[in-house]
């Protein structure tokens, strides 16, 4: 959803999931997909689903810091159409009703943490946060990480870096945390009860 020094190209993302990833368009956030596990629209998929939901994303994807993690020159709309196909209409849902969940930022703000990905390194002796989602169910930590440090978080604006303890993180970090410590610092829109389609 940075690690170590806060370099200008970091970001961090949301896959109701949210990658800290070093990317090239953000110093904040970087979304890579919407995915509901284990649920399914009674919906067939149609040969338009590709076209329909790249014409629908091409205007706003940079709204919504959702960027390719190709190192090409295209930053939409292959990566984000893929993204829809796994996650969404290989679930049921239509190119609208993705598009929909997957430019909602404010999302619901009482959603904590249910996975992160973190890695440890030597020299901090921290677990560094390379992604992060937010949702419902069982919390999961997955990466190369220790089990005896903390983990710390993507630097912001005007701030020290932050650590945490994984029980901290696992009992009470909610999205409403992330949305202001990260998403809204670049799309102030999401914080501001605007809807995309009026920004």
């Amino acid at each position: 959803m940075p690690v170590l020094t806060r370099r200008k190209h970091r970001c961090v993302s949301l896959l109701l999931y949210l990658y800290l990833i070093l990317f090239l368009n953000s110093n904040h956030f970087c979304l890579t997909s919407y995915s509901v596990q284990g649920l399914r629209w009674a919906r067939n998929a149609s040969c338009g689903d590709e076209d329909e939901f790249s014409d629908l994303i091409q205007p706003v994807y940079h709204k919504i810091n959702w960027f390719s993690f190709s190192l090409g020159p295209e930053q939409c709309c292959e990566f984000q159409t893929k993204q829809y196909l796994t996650y969404g209409q290989s679930r049921g849902l239509s190119p609208q009703q993705y598009f929909k969940k997957i430019t909602r930022l404010q999302m619901t703000p009482e959603k904590k943490v249910n996975w992160i990905k973190a890695y440890f390194n030597q020299h901090l002796c921290l677990n560094l946060i390379e992604s992060i989602g937010f949702g419902v169910g069982m919390f999961r930590l997955t990466g190369n990480f220790s089990q005896d440090v903390g983990f710390m978080f993507p630097f912001t604006y005007g701030r020290q870096f932050i650590v945490y303890q994984r029980s901290i993180i696992e009992k009470n970090l909610k999205y409403d945390w992330f949305l202001e410590q990260y998403v809204c610092k670049e799309q102030s829109w999401a914080c501001t009860g605007n809807e995309l389609d009026k920004v």
